[in-house]
């Protein structure tokens, strides 16, 4: 029997398949495809793992990037972030923290001392909390 699967998971399904046809059920292809289209599916899981004030669209966007190749996203994760995070936005930045430190850990201290450098109080004290 098929699990039904919510309006938040059928949005991001379309939303992906719109981009890269098939890329939601085998996500780790989008490290095969031109770099373009790649680029897009990761900016539609960055944005729906940071921007959300939903629990169901942060973790499914969260799980779907934990089946992407650690190595593909070291190298491009960095590009997404400066063009579709607000690292001066409490939330996102926690949330895009939490991402890191899940699924590229290497790239947590690097936006710790980012955080640490805001102008806004309580980025830095989310940087705090990270204490790398």
């Amino acid at each position: 029997m098929r699990r039904k699967q919510s309006p938040y998971e059928l949005r991001m399904r379309a939303d992906i398949n719109q981009i890269y046809a098939g890329a939601y059920d085998d996500i780790n292809t989008i490290t095969t495809v031109p770099l373009e289209t790649g680029v897009k599916v990761l900016t539609v899981l960055l944005e729906s793992a940071c921007h959300g004030q939903n629990i169901g669209p942060i973790v499914l966007a969260r799980g779907l990037l934990k089946n992407i190749s650690s190595e593909w996203l070291y190298q491009h994760l960095p590009v997404i972030v400066r063009e579709c995070i607000d690292l001066d936005d409490e939330w996102e930045y926690r949330r895009l923290l939490e991402v890191v430190q899940e699924i590229v850990p290497l790239l947590l201290k690097e936006y710790v001392l980012l955080g640490l450098h805001s102008k806004n109080e309580e980025v830095r004290e989310a940087a705090e909390d990270y204490g790398v």
